[in-house]
């Protein structure tokens, strides 16, 4: 039986005053999603080559070699709440560009959005020159994805034809299910404001998000796009059910690069690039040359030519 709009309101009140850090607080929060699932969600076919990226910090000299290194963690380590993924249900966490043919702005969107939800220095600010070293790896899904859209409506501009689809996917919702409006509003604005919670300090803030996430795969979604509050906006991110990805994503590309940044200006410098990616899911990183790649002294002129 369907719930009535305040049955709907009841739970949502629940969820919304759930505290978070109770001892049973994943059980309270099973328990009500099973009762809000049957409230409408908007959803998206991405299809099946829409370009993605996944960005790794290299760590201590570290040099990824293999496809395995460069998607969703390893299930040993996948024991914690993230943004989307749980111990019960890992995720590879991308990013893309959802203004895929604007050509107004020659700033790649897909690999700066990857770069902020990884980062240690991008929001530092520093007074000298910083850097770190950041691994992209660009993925096609293989499939088309049926992903769950859990935004803020009244925030999301129409300026391209996936956010189009995706607006008119809302207001159909809204007019098929007209007396439960505010009811499929308020659930999508409060799970939107979760994902975008920032920053995080405890782990317990991603259990809503994580929990969430999980229920609509089991429900048959392949995971769940929100928008990247670190970009405000401007670029959207993206978690797959790493299952889907084992499967049936391909990897196009890796590139190892140098993350500069000074002041408020940030600059990516190629430095190695894979050759081919073999059949067991190894590859070798290989320097790059000039165009593709510039030297240290051309990328220090660089960035101090553009600090005010």
């Amino acid at each position: 039986m369907f719930p009535s709009p305040s049955q709907f309101e009841e739970y949502l009140n629940q969820l919304e005053s759930l505290d978070l850090e109770e001892e049973n607080s994943e059980e309270a929060l099973d328990d009500l999603f099973q009762k809000l699932e049957t409230l409408p969600i908007v959803s998206y076919p991405l299809p099946s080559d829409f370009p993605m990226t996944r960005a790794r910090l290299n760590n201590d000299g570290e040099r990824f070699d293999h496809v395995s290194q460069v998607w969703h963690k390893p299930e040993e380590l996948n024991n914690g709440f993230g943004r989307a993924s749980n111990p019960n249900n890992n995720v590879l966490y991308c990013a893309f560009d959802p203004y895929p043919d604007n050509k107004s702005t020659d700033k790649p969107v897909e690999r700066i959005t990857a770069l902020c939800e990884v980062s240690d220095i991008y929001f530092t600010n520093p007074d000298e020159t910083i850097s770190e070293t950041v691994t992209f790896a660009r993925w096609f899904p293989g499939q088309q994805l049926n992903l769950v859209c859990p935004f803020d409506f009244s925030r999301l501009s129409s300026e391209s034809p996936i956010l189009e689809d995706m607006n008119q996917a809302y207001s159909n919702i809204v007019n098929e299910y007209e007396e439960y409006e505010d009811q499929i509003t308020r659930f999508h604005t409060f799970i939107a404001n979760q994902f975008a919670k920032h920053p995080i300090e405890e782990e317990h803030e991603y259990k809503i998000t994580a929990l969430f996430t999980e229920m609509i795969m089991e429900k048959g979604f392949d995971g769940v796009i929100y928008p990247s509050v670190k970009t405000d906006l401007r670029g959207f991110n993206v978690a797959v059910n790493s299952n889907i990805v084992e499967d049936n994503f391909n990897l196009f590309a890796v590139c190892e690069c140098t993350h500069y940044l000074k002041q408020d200006y940030s600059f990516v410098n190629n430095d190695l690039l894979t050759s081919e990616i073999k059949e067991d899911g190894s590859f070798q990183l290989l320097p790059l040359e000039h165009p593709y790649t510039l030297p240290e002294e051309q990328v220090q002129k660089i960035i101090e030519s553009n600090i005010i």
